[in-house]
């Protein structure tokens, strides 16, 4: 009996990982007026209370200036947030992560503008 309660244990672990996927997309728009970054991480999940976004964050040259933990998604498609980020400059290289709850992970590069 003990070995199907391990086997079970260890078929769920890993059907859940088989459905866990990184976040397909990352969109942004720094409004140069507020200083503001406005980000939307596409994740389609089934189950956004489960499978989420479980942080995002603002990496500026380097390094790490903002980050924000979520305990579940806005809705089953997306993430949304905003940033205020008051010392950027469009000499600065600006990198947007955000993280699957479950796994993986994807970057991407911001454009401040001139």
């Amino acid at each position: 009996m003990k070995k199907y309660i391990v086997l079970l244990s260890a078929f769920l672990a890993l059907s859940q990982i088989a459905y866990a996927h990184p976040p397909k997309s990352i969109e942004s728009n720094y409004d140069p007026s507020d200083k503001t970054l406005s980000v939307t991480v596409t994740h389609p999940v089934g189950n956004a209370n489960r499978h989420y976004i479980e942080k995002i964050e603002i990496v500026k040259n380097d390094e790490l200036i903002a980050k924000k933990q979520f305990s579940e998604q806005d809705n089953n498609v997306s993430q949304n947030t905003v940033f205020v980020l008051s010392d950027v400059t469009a000499q600065d290289t600006v990198i947007i992560e955000a993280y699957c709850s479950i796994s993986g992970k994807l970057k991407e590069k911001v454009d401040i503008g001139k």
